[in-house]
């Protein structure tokens, strides 16, 4: 080149430069789309966090209220004995088994997405409330129902963060095999009956905690079981024999 054109005067399209430009224009056009607000999308973003609201309209009054009260009622029956009976199970005072059962459903009517789906509690998850809440309060001097359910609730609230935090990540059950569902359902019931017995018997046993807890409970129920309560065993036995005439005859 000769001086009248030097090379620093020479101009020249640039390809990154270009490629920066869309990339932005791309991120500004996909940003302008997904945050503008039509109502529409406020419906259906409305919709996605009530539920209720999309199938409540739609329901047929007299139609479905006879059978739904039938189902309420059933239920209801059904969630006072287990409710309390469960509360046992984590710790607490039998009203808060009530409390959680009454207002679990009153939330997933307005949240959750089934209109046939019962919400209660569950034997296995109070289980494992219970042993947290007893390692707990046995720290303290003061009675246990001080402390118990600020153990229980604080235990909840940090699960719920977990799950909250997991979302999207259920479909790993679908890759669960059937003899690991069904084997852990056998386990659930051999030690929600475990810690039942010393009730049924009307014994006043220290709860096991910990690795070979089932085997320490056993072993505790026959050290006393001499000291059974006649009046319970025989309510219990009478109870169990119902069952097993309503469920097999």
């Amino acid at each position: 080149m000769g001086p009248s054109t030097p090379a620093s005067h020479v101009s020249c399209p640039c390809k990154p430069q270009e490629k920066e430009i869309d990339v932005k224009a791309l991120v500004i056009k996909k940003a302008k789309k997904t945050c503008s607000c039509t109502p529409a999308k406020a419906k259906d973003l409305i919709f996605s966090f009530f539920p209720v609201l999309q199938w409540l309209p739609k329901y047929k009054l007299k139609e479905y209220i006879l059978g739904d009260v039938m189902s309420g009622l059933i239920v209801g029956i059904l969630l006072v004995p287990q409710s309390i009976a469960y509360s046992l199970l984590a710790g607490q005072e039998p009203i808060y088994g009530l409390y959680t059962s009454f207002f679990a459903s009153i939330i997933y009517f307005l949240f959750g997405t089934s209109r046939h789906i019962s919400v209660g509690i569950f034997g296995v998850l109070c289980l494992m409330v219970g042993q947290v809440v007893d390692r707990e309060v046995q720290r303290l001097l003061c009675d246990k129902s001080c402390y118990a359910i600020v153990v229980g609730s604080t235990l909840t609230f940090i699960a719920g963060v977990y799950q909250v935090r997991g979302e999207g990540v259920g479909f790993v059950s679908v890759y669960l095999s059937d003899s690991l569902l069904s084997g852990f359902v056998t386990g659930a019931s051999f030690t929600i009956l475990t810690s039942q017995a010393k009730y049924l018997l009307g014994l006043d046993i220290p709860r096991s905690n910990g690795i070979g807890s089932l085997i320490t409970t056993w072993i505790n129920i026959f050290k006393n079981i001499h000291k059974s309560n006649i009046c319970d065993l025989i309510t219990s036995g009478w109870e169990i024999w119902g069952w097993f005439r309503v469920k097999w005859f």
